[in-house]
């Protein structure tokens, strides 16, 4: 991340400050108003790509139930 970060410029990062300010303000007056204010909001945290059946998955793949088998390491 900090890589990342190096090559920003100070308006870059005002910028990007600025949206996330924006994007909050709108997720806050849209999603977590009204009768939803107590919503539970879940959002997926890993790569967003096709993942087909018939291909082998080459890395780990979150199982909702891997948590329950016995002797698991997840």
């Amino acid at each position: 991340m900090w890589e990342l970060a190096k090559g920003m410029t100070q308006e870059e990062r005002d910028r990007g400050f600025h949206q996330m300010d924006v994007y909050r303000e709108w997720f806050n007056k849209t999603i977590l108003s009204g009768k939803n204010s107590n919503a539970l909001v879940m959002m997926p945290l890993e790569k967003m790509e096709p993942r087909y059946r018939d291909e082998v998955p080459t890395e780990w793949v979150p199982d909702f139930g891997d948590h329950l088998k016995e002797g698991s390491t997840h």
